[in-house]
Protein backbone atom coordinates (compact mmCIF):
# COMPACT_ATOMS: atom_id res chain seq x y z
CA UNK A 1 0.00 0.00 0.00
CA UNK A 2 1.02 3.59 -0.53
CA UNK A 3 1.54 4.44 3.13
CA UNK A 4 3.79 1.42 3.55
CA UNK A 5 5.74 2.53 0.48
CA UNK A 6 6.07 6.00 1.99
CA UNK A 7 7.30 4.55 5.24
CA UNK A 8 9.89 2.34 3.60
CA UNK A 9 11.00 5.10 1.25
CA UNK A 10 11.25 7.58 4.10
CA UNK A 11 13.15 5.04 6.24
CA UNK A 12 15.58 4.40 3.41
CA UNK A 13 16.16 8.12 2.90
CA UNK A 14 16.73 8.62 6.63
CA UNK A 15 19.63 6.15 6.48
CA UNK A 16 21.19 7.59 3.34
CA UNK A 17 22.97 10.70 4.60
CA UNK A 18 24.88 11.12 1.35
CA UNK A 19 21.78 11.95 -0.67
CA UNK A 20 20.02 15.28 -0.97
CA UNK A 21 16.67 15.37 0.89
CA UNK A 22 13.75 14.06 -1.12
CA UNK A 23 10.20 15.06 -0.33
CA UNK A 24 8.89 11.48 -0.20
CA UNK A 25 5.74 12.31 1.74
CA UNK A 26 4.77 15.07 -0.66
CA UNK A 27 5.22 12.81 -3.68
CA UNK A 28 3.37 9.89 -2.14
CA UNK A 29 0.47 11.90 -0.67
CA UNK A 30 -0.74 12.64 -4.20
CA UNK A 31 -0.23 9.02 -5.25
CA UNK A 32 -2.23 7.80 -2.26
CA UNK A 33 -5.17 10.05 -3.02
CA UNK A 34 -5.02 9.18 -6.72
CA UNK A 35 -5.05 5.49 -5.87
CA UNK A 36 -8.06 6.08 -3.65
CA UNK A 37 -10.00 7.57 -6.56
CA UNK A 38 -8.98 4.64 -8.82
CA UNK A 39 -10.31 2.21 -6.20
CA UNK A 40 -13.67 3.99 -6.29
CA UNK A 41 -13.88 3.70 -10.08
CA UNK A 42 -13.09 0.00 -9.83
CA UNK A 43 -15.81 -0.53 -7.22
CA UNK A 44 -18.69 -0.55 -9.72
CA UNK A 45 -16.98 -3.13 -11.92
CA UNK A 46 -16.14 -5.28 -8.92
CA UNK A 47 -19.75 -5.20 -7.70
CA UNK A 48 -20.99 -6.37 -11.10
CA UNK A 49 -18.47 -9.22 -11.15
CA UNK A 50 -19.50 -10.35 -7.65
CA UNK A 51 -23.16 -10.35 -8.69
CA UNK A 52 -22.32 -12.51 -11.72
CA UNK A 53 -20.39 -14.99 -9.60
CA UNK A 54 -23.19 -15.23 -7.01
CA UNK A 55 -25.62 -16.21 -9.78
CA UNK A 56 -23.28 -18.39 -11.81
CA UNK A 57 -21.80 -20.52 -9.04
CA UNK A 58 -25.09 -22.01 -7.72
CA UNK A 59 -26.31 -22.67 -11.28
CA UNK A 60 -23.03 -24.31 -12.24
CA UNK A 61 -23.02 -26.40 -9.08
CA UNK A 62 -26.53 -27.71 -9.71
CA UNK A 63 -25.63 -28.69 -13.27
CA UNK A 64 -22.40 -30.42 -12.31
CA UNK A 65 -23.97 -32.21 -9.36
CA UNK A 66 -26.13 -34.28 -11.71
CA UNK A 67 -28.54 -35.23 -8.96
CA UNK A 68 -25.82 -36.24 -6.50
CA UNK A 69 -26.29 -35.63 -2.79
CA UNK A 70 -25.36 -31.94 -2.29
CA UNK A 71 -23.95 -32.79 1.14
CA UNK A 72 -21.21 -34.89 -0.45
CA UNK A 73 -18.12 -32.81 -1.24
CA UNK A 74 -14.99 -34.30 -2.77
CA UNK A 75 -11.91 -34.04 -0.60
CA UNK A 76 -9.06 -31.95 -2.00
CA UNK A 77 -5.95 -33.60 -3.32
CA UNK A 78 -3.07 -33.67 -0.80
CA UNK A 79 -1.18 -30.41 -0.85
CA UNK A 80 -3.86 -28.67 -2.98
CA UNK A 81 -5.05 -25.61 -0.99
CA UNK A 82 -7.40 -24.55 -3.81
CA UNK A 83 -9.51 -27.72 -3.93
CA UNK A 84 -12.92 -28.12 -2.30
CA UNK A 85 -13.01 -28.93 1.42
CA UNK A 86 -15.51 -30.94 3.49
CA UNK A 87 -17.89 -28.90 5.59
CA UNK A 88 -16.24 -27.56 8.74
CA UNK A 89 -12.69 -27.88 7.45
CA UNK A 90 -10.96 -24.47 7.66
CA UNK A 91 -9.37 -22.86 4.64
CA UNK A 92 -5.57 -22.78 4.46
CA UNK A 93 -4.04 -19.83 6.28
CA UNK A 94 -2.98 -16.87 4.19
CA UNK A 95 -0.74 -13.89 4.83
CA UNK A 96 -2.89 -11.04 6.26
CA UNK A 97 -3.18 -7.92 4.13
CA UNK A 98 -4.65 -4.43 4.70
CA UNK A 99 -8.00 -4.15 2.97
CA UNK A 100 -10.87 -1.70 3.06
CA UNK A 101 -13.83 -2.77 5.21
CA UNK A 102 -17.41 -1.48 5.18
CA UNK A 103 -18.29 0.80 8.09
CA UNK A 104 -21.62 1.48 9.79
CA UNK A 105 -23.77 4.45 8.88
CA UNK A 106 -22.93 7.44 11.07
CA UNK A 107 -24.40 10.80 11.97
CA UNK A 108 -22.20 13.79 12.67
CA UNK A 109 -24.70 15.44 15.04
CA UNK A 110 -26.02 12.31 16.73
CA UNK A 111 -23.44 9.51 16.32
CA UNK A 112 -24.77 6.01 15.81
CA UNK A 113 -22.85 3.56 18.03
CA UNK A 114 -20.49 1.50 15.90
CA UNK A 115 -18.94 -1.90 16.58
CA UNK A 116 -16.64 -2.14 19.56
CA UNK A 117 -13.06 -2.23 18.19
CA UNK A 118 -10.68 -4.93 19.40
CA UNK A 119 -8.59 -4.13 22.44
CA UNK A 120 -5.46 -5.18 20.61
CA UNK A 121 -4.29 -5.83 17.09
CA UNK A 122 -1.38 -7.86 15.76
CA UNK A 123 1.76 -6.15 14.56
CA UNK A 124 1.32 -5.13 10.95
CA UNK A 125 3.59 -7.41 8.88
CA UNK A 126 4.36 -4.48 6.58
CA UNK A 127 5.95 -2.44 9.39
CA UNK A 128 9.78 -2.56 9.21
CA UNK A 129 11.52 -4.35 12.05
CA UNK A 130 12.04 -2.14 15.08
CA UNK A 131 9.45 0.48 14.07
CA UNK A 132 6.31 -1.01 15.65
CA UNK A 133 7.22 0.51 19.03
CA UNK A 134 7.07 -0.83 22.55
CA UNK A 135 3.58 0.54 23.37
CA UNK A 136 0.66 -0.94 21.44
CA UNK A 137 -1.91 1.73 20.57
CA UNK A 138 -5.28 -0.07 20.18
CA UNK A 139 -7.67 0.94 17.38
CA UNK A 140 -10.21 1.93 20.04
CA UNK A 141 -7.96 4.81 21.10
CA UNK A 142 -8.66 6.57 17.78
CA UNK A 143 -11.77 8.09 16.25
CA UNK A 144 -14.24 5.52 14.98
CA UNK A 145 -16.56 5.41 11.98
CA UNK A 146 -19.59 6.51 14.01
CA UNK A 147 -17.87 9.78 14.95
CA UNK A 148 -17.15 11.08 11.46
CA UNK A 149 -18.98 13.82 9.51
CA UNK A 150 -19.53 11.37 6.62
CA UNK A 151 -20.31 7.69 6.15
CA UNK A 152 -17.06 5.82 5.45
CA UNK A 153 -17.07 3.01 2.94
CA UNK A 154 -13.46 1.92 3.47
CA UNK A 155 -11.19 1.81 6.51
CA UNK A 156 -7.42 1.28 6.46
CA UNK A 157 -5.41 0.73 9.64
CA UNK A 158 -1.73 1.71 9.54
CA UNK A 159 -0.23 0.60 12.79
CA UNK A 160 1.40 0.03 15.06
CA UNK A 161 4.06 2.33 13.62
CA UNK A 162 6.40 4.77 15.37
CA UNK A 163 6.80 7.21 12.50
CA UNK A 164 3.17 8.17 11.92
CA UNK A 165 2.98 11.99 11.92
CA UNK A 166 1.12 13.74 14.75
CA UNK A 167 -0.80 15.87 12.20
CA UNK A 168 -0.84 13.05 9.61
CA UNK A 169 1.13 15.27 7.21
CA UNK A 170 4.49 16.98 7.54
CA UNK A 171 4.56 20.76 7.90
CA UNK A 172 8.21 21.46 7.12
CA UNK A 173 9.68 18.39 5.42
CA UNK A 174 10.31 14.66 5.51
CA UNK A 175 12.96 14.74 8.23
CA UNK A 176 12.59 13.82 11.88
CA UNK A 177 10.76 16.37 14.02
CA UNK A 178 11.47 17.28 17.66
CA UNK A 179 10.12 14.53 19.89
CA UNK A 180 10.13 11.86 17.18
CA UNK A 181 13.15 10.16 18.73
CA UNK A 182 11.13 9.72 21.94
CA UNK A 183 8.09 8.10 20.28
CA UNK A 184 7.31 4.64 21.72
CA UNK A 185 4.01 3.86 19.98
CA UNK A 186 1.63 5.04 17.27
CA UNK A 187 -1.28 4.15 15.01
CA UNK A 188 -3.07 5.84 12.09
CA UNK A 189 -6.51 4.96 10.70
CA UNK A 190 -7.60 6.33 7.32
CA UNK A 191 -11.32 6.48 6.47
CA UNK A 192 -12.60 6.92 2.89
CA UNK A 193 -16.16 7.83 1.94
CA UNK A 194 -17.99 8.77 -1.23
CA UNK A 195 -16.66 11.49 -3.51
CA UNK A 196 -13.81 13.39 -1.87
CA UNK A 197 -14.72 12.43 1.72
CA UNK A 198 -11.77 11.15 3.72
CA UNK A 199 -10.27 11.57 7.17
CA UNK A 200 -7.07 10.38 8.83
CA UNK A 201 -6.75 10.11 12.60
CA UNK A 202 -3.55 9.41 14.53
CA UNK A 203 -2.58 8.61 18.13
CA UNK A 204 1.03 8.67 19.29
CA UNK A 205 2.72 7.84 22.60
CA UNK A 206 6.04 9.36 23.71
CA UNK A 207 8.59 8.90 26.46
CA UNK A 208 10.25 11.72 28.40
CA UNK A 209 8.94 15.09 27.22
CA UNK A 210 8.56 13.97 23.60
CA UNK A 211 4.88 14.96 23.31
CA UNK A 212 5.55 18.46 24.63
CA UNK A 213 8.49 18.89 22.24
CA UNK A 214 6.33 17.73 19.34
CA UNK A 215 3.47 20.15 20.07
CA UNK A 216 5.79 23.12 20.55
CA UNK A 217 7.41 22.37 17.20
CA UNK A 218 4.06 22.05 15.41
CA UNK A 219 2.79 25.32 16.88
CA UNK A 220 5.92 27.15 15.71
CA UNK A 221 5.70 25.56 12.25
CA UNK A 222 2.10 26.59 11.52
CA UNK A 223 2.22 29.64 9.30
CA UNK A 224 6.01 29.56 8.96
CA UNK A 225 6.69 26.35 7.01
CA UNK A 226 5.77 25.70 3.40
CA UNK A 227 6.38 22.06 2.55
CA UNK A 228 3.54 20.81 0.35
CA UNK A 229 1.46 23.79 1.47
CA UNK A 230 1.40 26.29 4.33
CA UNK A 231 -1.08 25.65 7.12
CA UNK A 232 -2.10 28.86 8.85
CA UNK A 233 -2.64 28.68 12.64
CA UNK A 234 -6.24 28.84 13.88
CA UNK A 235 -7.75 29.32 17.32
CA UNK A 236 -7.32 26.18 19.42
CA UNK A 237 -8.38 27.78 22.69
CA UNK A 238 -10.84 25.83 24.79
CA UNK A 239 -9.98 22.45 23.33
CA UNK A 240 -9.50 19.68 25.91
CA UNK A 241 -6.14 18.38 27.06
CA UNK A 242 -2.84 19.93 28.07
CA UNK A 243 -2.19 21.51 24.68
CA UNK A 244 -3.77 21.85 21.22
CA UNK A 245 -3.01 23.14 17.71
CA UNK A 246 -5.18 23.68 14.62
CA UNK A 247 -4.10 24.79 11.15
CA UNK A 248 -5.87 25.32 7.81
CA UNK A 249 -4.86 25.62 4.16
CA UNK A 250 -6.68 25.72 0.80
CA UNK A 251 -7.71 22.19 -0.13
CA UNK A 252 -5.99 20.57 -3.08
CA UNK A 253 -8.82 18.03 -3.46
CA UNK A 254 -12.09 19.85 -2.67
CA UNK A 255 -12.75 22.77 -5.01
CA UNK A 256 -13.15 25.90 -2.90
CA UNK A 257 -12.70 23.82 0.25
CA UNK A 258 -10.25 23.86 3.12
CA UNK A 259 -7.78 21.30 4.45
CA UNK A 260 -7.51 21.30 8.23
CA UNK A 261 -5.08 19.57 10.59
CA UNK A 262 -5.10 19.54 14.37
CA UNK A 263 -3.89 17.73 17.46
CA UNK A 264 -4.50 17.64 21.21
CA UNK A 265 -2.02 16.49 23.84
CA UNK A 266 -2.85 14.69 27.08
CA UNK A 267 0.24 13.91 29.12
CA UNK A 268 2.72 12.14 26.89
CA UNK A 269 0.15 11.15 24.28
CA UNK A 270 -1.30 13.00 21.28
CA UNK A 271 -4.37 12.59 19.08
CA UNK A 272 -4.41 14.24 15.65
CA UNK A 273 -6.65 14.55 12.59
CA UNK A 274 -6.53 15.67 8.96
CA UNK A 275 -9.64 16.30 6.84
CA UNK A 276 -10.72 18.33 3.80
CA UNK A 277 -13.89 20.35 4.36
CA UNK A 278 -16.24 21.88 1.79
CA UNK A 279 -16.12 25.35 3.37
CA UNK A 280 -13.85 28.19 4.43
CA UNK A 281 -11.23 28.23 7.19
CA UNK A 282 -13.79 29.09 9.86
CA UNK A 283 -16.03 26.17 8.87
CA UNK A 284 -13.06 23.79 8.72
CA UNK A 285 -11.84 24.94 12.14
CA UNK A 286 -15.30 24.31 13.62
CA UNK A 287 -15.30 20.76 12.21
CA UNK A 288 -11.79 20.16 13.54
CA UNK A 289 -12.75 21.32 17.03
CA UNK A 290 -15.62 18.82 17.18
CA UNK A 291 -13.42 15.98 15.91
CA UNK A 292 -10.54 16.82 18.25
CA UNK A 293 -12.87 16.92 21.25
CA UNK A 294 -14.11 13.44 20.37
CA UNK A 295 -10.57 12.26 19.65
CA UNK A 296 -9.50 13.43 23.12
CA UNK A 297 -12.40 11.51 24.69
CA UNK A 298 -11.33 8.35 22.89
CA UNK A 299 -7.70 8.88 23.88
CA UNK A 300 -8.50 9.31 27.59
CA UNK A 301 -10.90 6.34 27.58
CA UNK A 302 -8.12 4.12 26.19
CA UNK A 303 -6.08 4.61 29.37
CA UNK A 304 -2.94 5.58 27.48
CA UNK A 305 -2.62 9.08 29.04
CA UNK A 306 -2.91 7.57 32.52
CA UNK A 307 -0.15 5.10 31.70
CA UNK A 308 2.03 7.82 30.12
CA UNK A 309 1.28 11.02 32.08
CA UNK A 310 4.38 12.91 30.90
Amino acid sequence: MVDELQRRLADALDHDAGQAPVQAAGLLDGARLGARRIRRRRAAGTAALIALVLVAVPLGSSVLAGGADPGQVAAPAPGDPSGPRPSGQPAPSQTPTLTGTPAPTASFVEPVPGPVPPAESPVNPDVPDGLAGTVLVPPGALLGAAELPFTPTETNDYGPYLKNRTLVTSLCGDGAEPGDDLAVGGRQIFFVGDGQDSLATVVRVFAGDGARQQMEYLRASLGSCSYVTTYEPQDAGGLPGDDAVVGTAPSAFVSGGTAVVGAVREGNTTAGIQIDVDGDAAAATAVARVLLTRAHERLVASGLPAEHPG
